[in-house]
């Protein structure tokens, strides 16, 4: 099977910096992310930006997984991108 790729869009009433500063700090990612319950910094730098590496916990019912991503792309306030290191390896999202 080849790569999957899909795209979505949409408005989100409100100014780009204050979007940019939620969904680019993984830190947050508990705010708005479905089911991450956790975010660490594994990287010596705790700032966002590329290069920078966090470990994410996910909750379903009773059921914990983890995964780490490592930002590949950081251009504020337009864009935003990480790779999956670990549990989906390689799987990329871009804002």
């Amino acid at each position: 099977m080849g790569p999957v790729s899909f795209t979505y869009s949409g408005t989100v009433p409100a100014p780009i910096d204050k979007v940019f500063a939620l969904i680019s700090n993984p830190v947050r990612m508990p705010e708005w992310l479905p089911r991450c319950v956790d975010v660490k910094a594994t990287t010596h730098d705790k700032s966002p930006g590329k290069g920078a590496r966090y470990k994410l916990t996910f909750q379903r019912d009773v059921h914990q997984h983890e995964s780490v991503i490592e930002i590949i792309d950081f251009s504020p306030p337009h864009t935003f991108g990480w790779v999956e290191i670990y549990h989906r390896a390689g799987s990329k999202t871009f804002f």
